[in-house]
């Protein structure tokens, strides 16, 4: 099984890489803002994925030099989780133009509970290993 550092990084690379052809793409402008009449860009189609690019890279990196000590078993929950959420919500923001709503709030309900329960549960893990280390 693969360890969950590398798992964090290739994810990494793969959202940045993803974000970077999605930017030569000509029909992914952006996410359209409508405000009292006016019409514009509030950001780029990529930027959500550079940001959970960047957000993995950081996860690896402190994984990595152990910075971050929790049990395997944990540890490939969290990165599982977490990517799994950020896959369906982008199939929800994916679906946007062409789909039925429903299934777009759905998708992207189910992807963000998916991605903030592995966060709360890292949230717990982490303050008990610096309990922990206060303690010892």
């Amino acid at each position: 099984m693969f360890r969950v550092q590398n798992l964090f990084a290739l994810s990494s690379v793969a959202f940045l890489a993803f974000g970077f052809v999605l930017s030569k793409v000509p029909g992914a402008a952006g996410i359209t803002l409508a405000i009292s009449g006016h019409r514009g860009y509030g950001i780029a189609s990529q930027t959500p994925l550079y940001l959970i690019g960047t957000l993995f890279g950081l996860f690896a990196f402190f994984y990595s030099i152990g910075y971050l000590s929790f049990n395997q078993t944990m540890a490939h929950w969290h990165f599982a989780l977490s990517v799994l959420g950020v896959l369906l919500i982008i199939i929800g923001w994916a679906l946007f133009p062409n789909a039925n709503i429903n299934l777009i709030v759905a998708s992207i309900a189910v992807g963000l509970l998916f991605f903030l329960s592995a966060q709360l549960w890292f949230a717990f893990d982490i303050t008990r290993a610096v309990v922990h280390l206060l303690g010892s």
